[in-house]
């Protein structure tokens, strides 16, 4: 049904609704993450319908207005930065081990154990920011995460023994296991149809970050063995996607109706239409999102680590013949698929 326009919805001479100008500026990062007033002011110089008469719109409805565009780009060099770090703290043990067991005369158990700790503090991590992400939100477990692989990666610098360099290294692998939280960021911000190839460009950067790692190396510890300076330029890209996320990443809009936030999450998505070069005002000016906080929402997005242990199904359904003694298919493999697919990462260099 086409609704009449109101002089409200009328174009002025410059083309503009209601004689304001929208622009990509209007709706910075900081306006529209760090001062809702703004938007909530804007908001109330154009037509509206009335309550009932307005276009209620899933999360995934709305995020296809908003469309893909410059705002989810810049989302995926930030969340890639952030995924480089991963690769960066897990790749440079090889070299800080093989020069420490030199420079500190360390036993192969030792040399073992500082290789060990990264993956004990991301288990660790992974167990507590995860859903510590669903509590508190996406986007201050992302700083979160950042920041604690920020300063501990640089704070491996100024270990001074193997027990001090343990401490460090386990703490700066507890950030590395929140790393799962940038990545909902970005899943959660792209369209179904474009998600798959956000998330798969993420993957680019851990080569980036293995590449960025040997490059280091031969910088700082080809002759001079320099691993203080290694280990603190291995923490640049952390720190840089830290800093860009403070400034160009709102928070989940679909978090913020999982908490019944609904008007924060218009507010995000308005921003980020605007960075995109769509008219926030336009774009939304008769549609209201459907509140996913009911208990209905609660209850089939609820979960427990134990699921993961328990058996979904009936096992008997893989018998092939109905029975308890029947034969079963023998296994086949789609082994071409598995080579390429395990050779993917290759494309990266």
């Amino acid at each position: 049904m086409t609704w009449p326009a109101t002089p409200a919805d009328q174009p002025n001479e410059d083309g503009n609704r209601n004689g304001h100008a929208i622009n990509a500026t209007t709706f910075s990062s900081s306006s529209f993450q760090n001062n809702p007033s703004e938007m909530k002011e804007l908001d109330k110089n154009h037509y509206r319908r009335p309550q009932q008469e307005r276009v209620l719109l899933s999360i995934d409805e709305a995020m296809e207005k908003v469309g893909c565009g410059p705002f989810q780009n810049t989302l995926l060099v930030i969340v890639g930065l952030c995924f480089c770090a991963d690769s960066i703290e897990i790749t440079l043990l090889s070299f800080l081990t093989g020069v420490l067991r030199a420079e500190w005369n360390l036993s192969a158990t030792e040399a073992a154990s500082i290789t060990s700790s990264v993956f004990l503090g991301q288990v660790i991590g992974t167990l507590v920011l995860g859903p510590l992400g669903d509590r508190m939100g996406r986007r201050p477990v992302f700083f979160l995460s950042a920041f604690i692989i920020s300063f501990f990666g640089i704070l491996t610098a100024t270990a001074w023994n193997v027990p001090s360099l343990l401490l460090v290294r386990t703490l700066c692998g507890f950030g590395v296991g929140g790393i799962n939280v940038p990545f909902d960021i970005l899943a959660e911000f792209t369209t179904s149809e474009q998600r798959g190839t956000y998330l798969l460009g993420v993957e680019y950067f851990w080569t980036f970050g293995v590449l960025m790692v040997a490059i280091f190396a031969y910088w700082t510890l080809d002759g001079a063995n320099d691993w203080q300076t290694f280990v603190l330029l291995c923490a640049i890209p952390c720190v840089l996607s830290l800093v860009a996320a403070i400034f160009y990443v709102p928070e989940s809009p679909r978090w913020l109706l999982s908490q019944g936030r609904t008007e924060e999450a218009m507010q995000v998505l308005r921003g980020a239409a605007a960075r995109n070069g769509h008219d926030p005002i336009l774009l939304f000016s008769d549609v209201e999102l459907m509140d996913g906080s009911g208990p209905q929402h609660n209850e089939e997005n609820s979960s427990d680590f134990l699921e993961l242990l328990k058996v979904r199904g009936d096992m008997n359904e893989y018998d092939d013949d109905g029975d308890d003694g029947g034969n079963h298919a023998a296994v086949e493999f789609e082994y071409g698929s598995i080579f390429i697919s395990s050779s993917a990462e290759l494309l990266g260099l």
